[in-house]
């Protein structure tokens, strides 16, 4: 059977399985036509170093989303800016345009992000490949020397960093003279210039067209077609590690996770762990091919996460076990109204039974679900969900 025809049939059981109600087929616009569909088997067709190209592309994620969800909020900024999806759509598409015809970047290059969680983030995540470029995440918790380190490994071309961020600038291009130009996340500031000749992402977006369609990257030299990006990770003891990762394995990814945890439209996903962590790929990935909202807080505090949930309705969350233990330990919790949780989602250490007994009982709606995963494996690819006994006081997994 051809690759193509057994993912077709791989979503058709998905799709089978989520009951999505009124929400329009996952796979609807983001397939190939089924003209184009291949009616006998044959060899698939090969990127420009043997690879077969990408069948899925995070790209086809920002058309989904503008012809499905046009009106439905896809970000809510921790300011409570809202953005729809056709808004979304355009930004990706503006700053893609500027990517290229302002800053000069060309298929392939590598595009680093040091910066916190924000809607600007998203953004990146679908504008760097839509200019046809890499992206690299950096761990913003990495010390000033490996973060140069991955930039030199990486052959970064371009940085955008977050303004909180910009003290590290001025080292980082002291020490990588490959790095052409800086764009800096948040409000543009006529009075206060971004450094070293930077610019502001929001100036190029508000003075660029959108792009109609995305730059496809056919590979280049140790770099097969297919990829979407370096994420870099070490382990808990090793240097970091560049790992290519594709559109297919990160789409696959974002379909096995709306499964289990059931991201539909309408749902409020809160990104309360990093960004920069592919943890959150399945989110970024998945929430935005169901119709959901993202939602950010700029870092984690026990607090600000807990009034996040309140005003904003969450209803699903990806934490580590220390952040549960943490939220428990807020000394008014039963203030919150925190009923709106559907899913949360763990992982990363061991949760200790008291620390998940106390969190079901702060969540009273929510389910459990208990993740395994690893940046080689586009993330996650074991869960388990688990859930209270009725007859007896202790935990079990039904799966």
């Amino acid at each position: 059977m051809p690759p193509t025809e057994t993912k077709m049939d791989l979503l058709a059981q998905i799709e089978d399985s989520r009951a999505m109600g009124t929400t329009p087929p996952l796979n609807a616009p983001i397939v190939i036509p089924s003209t184009s569909l291949p009616s006998k088997p044959q060899t698939p067709e090969k990127g420009p170093i043997g690879r077969p190209s990408a069948t899925f592309k995070i790209t086809q994620l920002v058309t989904r989303g503008e012809q499905c969800f046009p009106n439905a909020i896809a970000t809510i900024s921790a300011t409570g800016k809202q953005r729809t999806y056709a808004e979304f759509g355009k930004r990706v598409r503006s700053a893609a345009a500027a990517f290229i015809e302002e800053l000069g970047m060309k298929q392939g290059d590598r595009v680093a992000v040091l910066a916190m969680n924000s809607e600007s983030y998203l953004e990146t995540f679908f504008s760097v490949t839509f200019a046809g470029a890499l992206i690299v995440p950096l761990n913003i918790r990495l010390s000033l020397q490996e973060l140069i380190d991955v930039l030199k490994d990486c052959d970064c071309k371009f940085l955008l960093v977050d303004e909180p961020l910009l003290t590290h600038v001025q080292p980082i291009r002291a020490a990588i003279e490959t790095i052409r130009k800086v764009v800096v996340f948040g409000e543009v500031l006529p009075d206060h210039p971004p450094p070293l000749n930077g610019v502001y992402l929001e100036t190029l977006i508000e003075t660029h067209k959108p792009m109609p369609e995305p730059i496809e990257f056919d590979g280049c030299e140790g770099i097969p077609a297919g990829v979407y990006g370096l994420f870099y990770t070490g382990g808990t003891t090793g240097r970091p590690k560049g790992v290519m990762l594709t559109h297919e394995g990160l789409m696959f990814n974002a379909y096995s996770m709306s499964s289990i945890v059931r991201y539909t439209e309408g749902i409020k996903y809160l990104h309360a762990t990093p960004m920069f962590h592919l943890a959150s790929g399945t989110a970024i990935f998945g929430v935005t091919m169901s119709g959901g909202t993202h939602i950010f807080v700029p870092k984690f505090t026990p607090d600000g996460v807990l009034r996040t949930i309140q005003e904003r309705r969450v209803t699903h969350a990806l934490l580590v076990p220390s952040m549960f233990q943490m939220l428990l330990s807020v000394p008014n919790l039963s203030d919150y109204d925190l009923r709106s949780v559907r899913y949360f989602t763990y992982g990363g250490s061991a949760m200790l039974e008291k620390v998940l007994h106390g969190a079901m009982k702060a969540f009273p709606g929510a389910k459990f679900v208990q993740g395994y995963g690893m940046t080689e494996a586009s993330v996650s690819f074991k869960f388990e969900r688990w859930h209270r006994s009725k007859k007896a006081k202790k935990l079990t997994s039904p799966l």
